[in-house]
Formats: C-alpha cells, sequence, structure tokens
C-alpha cells in the first residue's frame, strides 16, 4: 500500500489528495462499523463520487486496490479483512496530513486546537471511567467483605433507643422536655 499511496501522492496535489483519501477512509470506515453488511463492502465503478474523487486521479484506482478492494466486473468489492484495522489507520493519517496542507494557517491552528482538546477530553473521560471501575470494585469487595464478618455482640444501629435519661438530667433540662402546661 505505501508504493501506490507515495504514487498517488506524487501524482496529485494537495485538495484532490485530500478528497480521495476521505472517500476511502468513509468507505474503509463504513465497513469497520458493520462487518456485516454486505451494502459496505461493494461500491460501484460507476458511481459519480467514487469516479470523480478517487477513479479520475492518477493512482487512485491503484491506491483503492492496494487498500484491499479487487474490480469485478462493474464494481469494486473488499476482500482485505485482516488488513482494515491497519489501513484504515494509515489512511486517515495520511487524510489528516493532507487536510492540514490544504487548510490556511488560522484554519490549521484552529484544528490542532481542537484536535488537542479533544485528546485531552478523551484522557480525562477515560481517566474517570477507570475511576469509576475502581470505586465500583471496592465497593463489591467492601459489600463481600461484610457479608462474611460473623455478627457479635456489638450494637446495630436498629437496637439503639434515643431516650433521655431522666437519673443523669437536671431538673431543669427535664422541664425543657416537659411540654407547656396550658394556661387558664
Amino acid at each position: 500500500m505505501e508504493n501506490a499511496l507515495y504514487d498517488f501522492k506524487s501524482k496529485n496535489e494537495n485538495n484532490k489528495q485530500f478528497q480521495c483519501l476521505n472517500v476511502i477512509s468513509k468507505l474503509l470506515t463504513n465497513i469497520h462499523k458493520n462487518p456485516t453488511e454486505p451494502k459496505y463492502r461493494a461500491v460501484q465503478r460507476g458511481n459519480p463520487t467514487i469516479k470523480s474523487k478517487i477513479l479520475d486521479n492518477p493512482g487512485g484506482e491503484a491506491l483503492l486496490i492496494s487498500c484491499g478492494f479487487a474490480f469485478d466486473d462493474t464494481s469494486f468489492i473488499f476482500y482485505d479483512e485482516e488488513t482494515l484495522s491497519n489501513t484504515l489507520h494509515t489512511i486517515d493519517a495520511e487524510k489528516e496530513t493532507s487536510e492540514l496542507s490544504i487548510l490556511t494557517h488560522e484554519a490549521k491552528e484552529k484544528k490542532l486546537l481542537i484536535q488537542s482538546e479533544q485528546r485531552k477530553f478523551k484522557e480525562q473521560k477515560e481517566k474517570a471511567q477507570h475511576e469509576k471501575k475502581l470505586i465500583s470494585m471496592k465497593m463489591k469487595l467492601d459489600r463481600q467483605e461484610k457479608a462474611h464478618q460473623p455478627k457479635t455482640g456489638d450494637l446495630f444501629a436498629e437496637d439503639i433507643r434515643f431516650k433521655p435519661n431522666p437519673v443523669a438530667m437536671s431538673m431543669e433540662n427535664m422541664m425543657k422536655l416537659m411540654p407547656p402546661i396550658p394556661r387558664r
């Protein structure tokens, strides 16, 4: 695939590279997300998008074939399941590179900032999920440990009675606890 990719990039300008790689990326992503759907595995050669963005560019057809598609009469059929993840990763990386080369300086900085923030957010989310999982596991272990502990003669919450102790209370404090005497 590296040879086909190099050949394709050397023969096409950055904008054409991005358009072609974007379409191939979408094709591979659909196959990756829906591996059992046959409709994503076949691409018609006469499809206007496929024709204009891939096949009309020098080296486009060779690149599509090197990504795991085979030509069958009127369509390209994806067959290379083993290398799908690696191929998709390579195409996406090349797509990002070609996209950055066609953006203005301001748009490039904005895109890189957004990507950086997305990475940070993803890391924070993963960290929070990990912490949540650890807490859940600790709670489960605590419950198991408590269930296996023998009950002792200690007081349990339901056995405790909160009542004033009249012996320990002064007369003044007892008067505060008594209901008021109605006046006539």
